[in-house]
């Protein structure tokens, strides 16, 4: 979340918050990263690259 908050300068909780949103709504999905538990990776989906192409 601390790329995201960076790059869209914002403070880390509306990055979560966001990132929150899209995951309830289906524009994006969480997986785990398979080198290491620790880091979710965020993922969208391919409607919503096309929707939101800035993300």
């Amino acid at each position: 979340m601390g790329e995201v908050s960076q790059a869209l300068s914002v403070p880390l909780s509306t990055a979560t918050r966001m990132a929150n949103w899209w995951m309830d709504n289906g524009y994006a999905q969480r997986l785990p990263d398979p080198n290491d538990r620790r880091i979710v990776r965020h993922f969208c989906q391919f409607n919503t690259a096309r929707k939101f192409p800035h993300l």
